[in-house]
């Protein structure tokens, strides 16, 4: 048995090391002769030893720092994170068996990690592989850039590292997990050769990636990886995440067996229902528009308030919210869902297009305003944009749109044309964790202007060091803040869906993060799936 492995853990390194598909192909065959000889490496004997997803595109790169939640099941499945979040929305050990904050304020956290961990490639996790990590996330401007510019990342022991920010941070937990950039811990190989990062993995998840039996942008096929510390988990034989942009090819896919599992949407999920496939979802993609330019820097009209209010009472968000997701839909004004922390009691924006036109004329734009906007079809975003517009277009605003793909998307958004953004914006865990990527002055993407408001800074700071009890009220006026001068027309808490075969659970997502791990989906017990 040591003898199979250490071929196998030969044949990794070659794939990382970019040999031939001869060596490559060498290591899936050893791969599946492994898992047979082991037994499978935990629960579920009998049944399907193979798991087939789907996802609408490849990821433009497989490097960590590209992160995009919109692909994260091609992370999930090769990288360990410090801190892992269970199905139920807790966090629990990953790479590091104990944290915390030192002290009050949420400024110094301490990280424990697992002993004799190995990544993928066979080097050992070590604190100083940590620190280099997190150190990286500062070097381009990716989602996590904004989180960690701050932060200082000590090694004080061989295991144990201590964060350090300049500022009171209370999300430090979050960003170590995989729901969120940055969190992923690469090898330090990987680290010191990171052309290979975009087309392999080197990490020190539970599977590796299969480069000689993967083809970019059509299927990624992952095997296990003997050297993976949870020796007990439950792991597939083989994972193969295949591209399909369709998701009624989807659906016939998963009618024939062809696939497992797959993110969805509204538009088939009467369909998925109808084909006796299970649907979960959660209310969780904030959708809308983003006023960008609040300075009236290319749009002057967008430096008033009193237009910014104008565009939110113009709309009809509960007409639109049904009209596009009907009962999963929820209508909203506000970056998170009524009731979870830091929202409003209510919506502050009625439907009332007579007083949007007269806030407008008021403001001097009575003969009607056109504005440059940008939006992608990705989520349904566009039409969501498109049915605001048509509202807007009543109040004698026009959105002159242009609809991109999503992967040339962001890239767009910062690139300061637009006046408005179309924006589907990801529940996250706390609106700590929105300010460095939706509203705070430094915010990586949706705030290209670098818009400020000083009492909303004041007050994010005074929550990020407050007592966990005292932080909810402090964001509930933050909120208050960022609806009253109209920062944004969010209009729905568009629903993300999973679509499953019968047999398979995993994709009951929490509504603090509605965003599955591919490492939960397993069959269900007795199903033989």
């Amino acid at each position: 048995m040591v003898s199979i492995l250490r071929i196998w853990r030969t044949a990794l390194r070659r794939v990382h090391g970019g040999w031939s598909r001869r060596a490559l192909g060498f290591g899936a065959v050893v791969a599946m002769f492994v898992v047979a000889a082991c037994g499978g490496g935990g629960a579920g004997s009998g049944a399907s030893r193979v798991l087939n997803l789907a996802m609408a595109q490849g990821p433009t790169s497989l490097d960590p720092a590209q992160f995009n939640t919109a692909f994260n099941w091609y992370w999930d499945l090769a990288y360990e994170t410090p801190i892992s979040m269970a199905p139920d929305g807790s966090l629990r050990p990953g790479l590091a068996t104990n944290w915390g904050y030192v002290g009050d304020g949420n400024r110094v956290f301490d990280l424990t990690l697992r002993p004799d961990v190995k990544f993928s490639d066979g080097s050992p996790l070590t604190a100083q592989v940590v620190k280099a990590n997190l150190d990286r996330n500062k070097e381009k401007g990716n989602q996590a850039a904004s989180r960690w510019a701050d932060k200082t990342v000590d090694v004080t022991g061989p295991l144990s590292v201590r964060i350090t920010s300049e500022k009171p941070d209370p999300s430090i937990p979050w960003s170590l997990t995989s729901t969120l950039a940055g969190g992923h811990v690469v090898s330090d190989g990987g680290l010191n050769s990171r052309d290979q990062l975009g087309t392999h993995t080197l990490g020190a998840g539970p599977y590796v990636l299969d480069a000689a039996s993967t083809v970019a942008n059509d299927h990624y096929t992952y095997v296990p990886n003997p050297d993976y510390w949870n020796k007990n988990d439950f792991r597939y034989e083989r994972v193969v995440i295949k591209v399909m942009p369709n998701l009624n090819s989807v659906l016939n896919a998963m009618k024939t067996g062809e696939i497992d599992a797959a993110p969805g949407d509204y538009t088939v999920a009467g369909a998925a229902k109808s084909a006796r496939l299970t649907v979960t979802y959660q209310p969780s993609l904030m959708m809308g528009l983003d006023l960008l330019d609040r300075r009236g820097e290319i749009v002057p009209a967008l430096g008033d308030v009193r237009v910014r209010q104008a565009l939110n009472l113009a709309v009809n968000r509960d007409t639109i919210s049904s009209a596009l997701f009907g009962e999963y839909g929820k209508s909203t004004d506000q970056t998170v869902v009524v009731g979870q922390p830091g929202s409003l009691p209510a919506a502050t924006y009625q439907y009332d297009p007579e007083k949007a036109k007269k806030l407008l004329a008021d403001a001097g734009y009575g003969n009607g305003l056109t504005i440059p906007t940008l939006t992608t079809s990705y989520n349904g975003q566009s039409r969501v944009v498109q049915a605001i517009a048509a509202d807007l277009q009543k109040v004698g605003v026009t959105l002159d749109l242009k609809n991109i793909d999503y992967a040339s998307y962001s890239d767009e958004l910062r690139s300061r044309k637009y006046g408005i953004a179309g924006i589907g914006f990801g529940t996250l865990p706390n609106m700590h964790i929105q300010g460095p990527t939706l509203y705070l002055p430094n915010a990586a993407t949706y705030n290209p202007f670098k818009s400020a408001d000083p009492t909303i800074t004041a007050t994010y700071d005074r929550a990020a060091g407050a007592a966990t009890d005292q932080q909810s009220a402090l964001f509930q006026q933050v909120q208050r803040q960022l609806v009253d001068q109209a920062w944004f027309v969010f209009v729905t808490a568009a629903p993300k869906f999973y679509f499953a075969r019968q047999g398979i659970t995993g994709l009951d997502v929490p509504a603090v993060r509605p965003l599955a791990n591919a490492t939960w989906i397993r069959p269900a017990s007795g199903s033989g799936a």
